[in-house]
């Protein structure tokens, strides 16, 4: 890997990338697909362990405490894991991503705390919010290493190290409700988790990939602090890290809008209804985190035809996923939910359904915004993700009241046809762009 300073940038419209012998592309999908399917599955395991030991209300306190968290920690993580993927020029060296990561990271710890001290929880909430939020800076760390694996298409060693962390967060935060029925022990129990799958598996990994990959004594480990570098990275990833917090936030504004109007019951119902359709959230994630250094590669080297190509056939899988969790929602939604939760989700199958309409909108969306930072539009994400953004909360202000639970459901199917919209106009413009230049 080339090892570049502030001092010594070379313009990228001045430089080549030639074709290069890759991987199978269905390998990396695969192990992408596998270790985010594990990741998925304790996602949703925490959830049910959740709503069989404790009860909605609990539900709604973690789903809450989760709102509050994901949206700080995806701005602040500024997507360097993505960047450092597409960035197939080597601007920028690992200890460059890794030096800020930690800064940004130290940076959402104390938005947290500002949050809690401006928008006061009760002490059940605010206390598993300060742990989920332990969690989640942990995560990040380990999201800039994965940005590394997925650099070299080492989609196995991100599955590797999704499952371990799986299996260990699981155990802990079961083991720990169990044992004192208490959400706040749980959530403690899942950083602990967290930080030790950390430190005995993700590091580990990376600096054996460090040496196969041959980056040699050029690649450190060490996070490496230079303000010229730090300053460069900002300017080029702080659209992204408001956009992806955009991102969360259209997510979870319906979850702000019923945890105060309707209540943290409410809130418990609505948020484990919807975490079943964000499985097909994280099955079309990994294969978009798959397939995003491809397409990367295709764009930089002028190959539409070939992004075209699999960008049209993972739209495809994303749409067909969305219309099986449509009919499957329909057909067996009530004695789904009653057996993976309790029999008072039962009631809410209609509910499923119409999030299952939701979600299909929004896997189409996960496709689009893969497209976007692989032709590296990231700029453009952020009017774009406003726009989606105060689609939903508009949406949430006229249904929720009238409409209640299907209204939160129905605001997000609009947000997300706002960001279908907009990305692929902004996709199909830089294609255009990429082409038209090809032949100048």
């Amino acid at each position: 890997m080339a090892h570049w300073t502030a001092n010594r940038h070379t313009p990228e419209p001045e430089r080549t990338v030639e074709p290069r012998p890759l991987p199978r592309l269905r390998h990396s999908v695969a192990w992408s697909l596998f270790g985010n399917t594990a990741y998925a599955t304790s996602q949703w395991a925490l959830l049910a362990s959740v709503s069989k030991l404790g009860g909605a209300e609990m539900v709604g306190q973690l789903a809450l405490s989760l709102a509050i968290a994901s949206p700080v920690f995806l701005f602040t993580n500024l997507q360097l894991g993505t960047v450092q993927t597409t960035d197939t020029f080597d601007r920028f060296t690992f200890a460059d991503y890794f030096a800020l990561r930690l800064t940004s990271t130290g940076l959402g710890l104390v938005i947290i705390l500002l949050t809690l001290g401006i928008w006061p929880q009760n002490r059940t909430t605010t206390a598993v919010t300060l742990f989920i939020s332990g969690y989640k800076a942990l995560d990040s760390v380990s999201d800039v290493i994965y940005g590394f694996f997925r650099k070299h298409e080492r989609m196995d060693l991100i599955t590797i190290a999704q499952a371990v962390k799986s299996i260990a967060t699981v155990a802990a935060f079961t083991a720990a409700l169990m044992l004192t029925s208490r959400l706040t022990w749980a959530a403690g129990a899942l950083a602990l988790a967290g930080s030790v799958t950390l430190v005995t598996c993700d590091f580990p990994m990376l600096r054996q990939l460090s040496r196969v990959a041959g980056t040699g004594r050029r690649f450190r480990l060490a996070p490496r602090w230079s303000k010229q570098t730090s300053v460069r990275l900002i300017k080029l990833t702080l659209p992204l890290g408001v956009s992806a917090m955009l991102v969360s936030l259209n997510a979870n504004i319906p979850r702000y809008f019923i945890g105060h109007s309707l209540g943290e019951t409410s809130l418990g119902f609505f948020a484990g209804t919807a975490y079943i359709t964000m499985a097909g959230t994280f099955v079309i994630g990994a294969v978009a985190q798959a397939v995003l250094p491809r397409l990367a590669h295709y764009y930089t080297i002028g190959d539409l035809a070939s992004l075209k190509a699999v960008l049209f056939r993972l739209s495809a899988f994303a749409v067909g996923i969305g219309a099986a969790g449509v009919f499957l929602s329909a057909i067996a939604g009530r004695q789904f939910l009653s057996i993976i939760y309790r029999p008072e989700y039962g009631p809410y199958a209609t509910l499923l359904t119409f999030l299952a309409c939701a979600a299909t909108v929004a896997y189409e969306a996960s496709v689009l915004n893969c497209a976007l930072n692989a032709v590296q539009r990231f700029g453009q994400q952020l009017p774009l993700f406003i726009a989606t953004s105060a689609a939903t909360a508009l949406a949430c202000v006229l249904l929720i009241p009238a409409h209640s639970l299907y209204g939160a459901a129905l605001a997000l199917t609009v947000g997300y046809g706002v960001q279908v919209a907009g990305a692929a106009a902004i996709v199909t413009s830089a294609l255009r762009s990429r082409a038209a230049n090809a032949h100048t």
